[in-house]
């Protein structure tokens, strides 16, 4: 992978293994992910602190359309996001619509962050520090 500004020979560095992480979400993801991928279960959807596109109100939507045609098997939803979020997208109407179990958190800790992104099925994350984490 070449930058514009980059030489033939500037060496690049990609993958997984050379994400910046902080510390804590190293370690508390070891601890956090189960040992099979059969124990995980649910659905994470974060778009980090900002999400100016209205990204987290869209998947729920979407989603709630899906699982309106496709009603079985419904999963666990989990919604992380501030409460001004909320408000400015309507989240906590749209999870009252949701036809399992759903919750909003407006803030978790690192270790219980990766514990849930390392037990869910799906996360559904902005291309932000988000993803790395869940990653």
């Amino acid at each position: 992978m070449q930058t514009p500004k980059a030489e033939d020979t500037t060496p690049a560095l990609n993958g997984i293994e050379y994400l910046l992480t902080k510390p804590d979400f190293q370690a508390a993801s070891k601890e956090a992910m189960p040992s099979d991928s059969r124990d995980r279960e649910g659905i994470v959807i974060t778009f980090g602190g900002a999400d100016s596109f209205g990204g987290t109100g869209q998947c729920i939507a979407s989603l709630l359309a899906f699982y309106d045609i496709n009603g079985e098997n419904v999963p666990r939803l989990t919604v992380l996001a501030s409460d001004k979020m909320a408000e400015a997208q309507d989240i906590d109407e749209l999870l009252t619509k949701w036809p399992g179990e759903a919750k909003r958190v407006p803030w978790m800790q690192a270790h219980d962050v990766a514990a849930l992104f390392g037990a869910c099925h799906t996360a559904l994350v902005s291309h932000a520090s988000c993803c790395h984490k869940a990653l």
